[in-house]
């Protein structure tokens, strides 16, 4: 090489050579000014990141070069995973904010709005729970108290408590959710205590209920069990329901309304599902023997007035035949309670006849039998065959054809579609074999059938003895039609369903 080749290569000065693909990650995430290497708006990264495949195809690498500086050009592979990055990175531009900006923001926000920012990822979650294990953001999302010039509360802000505090604890482990869950009853406590005293026991409850079963909604049974426990400890609930149990049905009502209302409106009445409402009830009473159960039971799932108090001396009957129930009693929810306690595995057949018969026997007097056929008939056919089948293996026939003539009644009252009514007949006559069946003795067979017909006999007589046209108002009138009605109704479909089943054994 000659002398003056090598003196125009030492004269050449030394130029500087980057790849854009080793440019760090914390710079390119700064801003995209940052990005621009060198300033001139030619070189600007972000001027030229391609929006789709097709500009991505057709890029000129070229354009990244300059005077000054001299870039190796970048792949398309690393250029497509630079503007992925900047597109996935979970804290966006809440990276960059000091905490203070960041609590001052939150303030801003609507309990919906936060509860939405924190199913965002998992990085504004725990933006949002630093601030809301702050003084300032406990009293952002706390409800209010409930002052004397307020005569309701919003129960959607207290299910929205629940929600935001189920999705800030969402990647903490159980245990310290249950921390949480004891810390926030306890700043809950005086809301409650407001509502408590100024609104009234049932709402306080129906608040708490509210946000409690947001908070563990899909969690675990076990999971469950232990957030009821807590509740348990921190209420005192089992010396309050362990007073009202051991005192006569009906001798503190007071006690009895406070005691169902906190288990109805805390644990059952939010749920939904059988599988989860069995969960609270077993909870509930397993605890306690038997007899206990069936009180604590019926206290909690019995008709009772608008105030909370329950039905007691409502359910007795009377010594004529008719055993005149009230209309007002409902023992829907009570025969939903008794399914599912038949469904869980915690109890036996015998034990739920045992808790039927604590239930129907819990006045000194007994129950009604109508409104004893009113609650067989909707705990459907395992424990009806249970019952029933009780009585007949003992010989109670007198006692069987009164139970099966209102169940009767109850087919045909109960539905206003001639299939439903035909469909609960076919029902009955199966549970009517059964009974017969079991029945020890011809004679006791002989005498329940006769008995049992002889129940429609006398009803009817008695109607017509009873009613007085001439002094009877328009109500009574209405009530004595549609009580013949029933009863003729009843005996007509029976008569009938008999009827056909002969004829279909005699044709075969």
């Amino acid at each position: 090489m000659s002398s003056r080749k090598r003196q125009k290569q030492h004269n050449v000065p030394s130029r500087k050579r980057t790849r854009l693909g080793d440019i760090s990650n914390s710079s390119y995430h700064k801003s995209q000014a940052d990005t621009c290497i060198p300033s001139s708006p030619k070189c600007c990264i972000n001027q030229h990141v391609p929006e789709n495949e097709h500009q991505l195809e057709s890029m000129d690498t070229s354009m990244y070069c300059s005077e000054n500086v001299d870039f190796l050009p970048i792949t398309r592979k690393q250029l497509a995973r630079m503007k992925k990055f900047q597109r996935l990175d979970p804290g966006g531009l809440f990276n960059s904010l000091p905490p203070e900006v960041l609590h001052k923001l939150f303030s801003m926000l609507d309990p919906e709005s936060m509860l939405s920012l924190c199913l965002t990822s998992t990085v504004l979650i725990s933006y949002v729970q630093g601030y809301v294990y702050t003084s300032a953001g406990l009293s952002h999302i706390l409800p209010p108290l409930v002052t004397n010039d307020m005569d309701t509360v919003s129960k959607r802000s207290f299910n929205l408590l629940g929600m935001i505090i189920k999705a800030v604890t969402l990647m903490d482990t159980f245990k310290n959710r249950l921390k949480v869950a004891a810390f926030f009853i306890d700043k809950l406590h005086p809301v409650y205590l407001s509502i408590y005293q100024l609104l009234s026991h049932k709402t306080a409850y129906e608040c708490f209920g509210a946000a409690l079963n947001a908070f563990v909604s899909g969690w675990e049974d076990c999971a469950k069990t232990r957030v009821y426990e807590l509740v348990k400890s921190k209420s005192k609930l089992i010396d309050r329901t362990n007073t009202v149990l051991q005192a006569v049905p009906g001798s503190l009502p007071w006690q009895e309304t406070d005691v169902r209302a906190l288990h109805r409106e805390v644990f059952l009445c939010p749920v939904k599902s059988d599988e989860e409402y069995g969960l609270w009830l077993s909870l509930i009473l397993k605890p306690w023997p038997l007899v206990f159960q069936a009180k604590l039971l019926y206290l909690l799932t019995a008709p009772g007035d608008d105030s909370g108090k329950v039905y007691w001396i409502e359910s007795c009957g009377c010594s004529h035949l008719q055993h005149t129930s009230n209309d007002n009693l409902d023992f829907s929810e009570l025969a939903r309670a008794m399914r599912v306690l038949y469904q869980n595995k915690a109890w036996t057949e015998d034990d739920i006849v045992t808790i039927f018969n604590e239930i129907t026997s819990s006045t000194p007097n007994g129950w009604c039998l109508e409104n004893v056929a009113m609650l067989l008939f909707g705990c459907g056919t395992s424990i009806v065959k249970g019952f029933l089948g009780s009585k007949a293996i003992n010989g109670h026939v007198n006692e069987l054809g009164t139970i099966l003539f209102f169940m009767a009644n109850c087919c045909v009252s109960g539905n206003v579609s001639n299939d439903d009514i035909d469909e609960d007949i076919v029902w009955y006559i199966h549970i009517l074999s059964y009974v017969t069946q079991l029945l020890p003795t011809t004679d006791n067979k002989n005498k329940f059938i006769a008995d049992l017909v002889g129940k429609w006999q006398a009803c009817l007589l008695t109607q017509f003895e009873e009613y007085d046209p001439i002094s009877a108002s328009d109500e009574e009138l209405v009530d004595f039609v549609q009580e013949f009605h029933s009863t003729v109704s009843s005996l007509t479909r029976l008569c009938q369903s008999l009827l056909q089943i002969k004829i279909q054994s005699l044709n075969n």
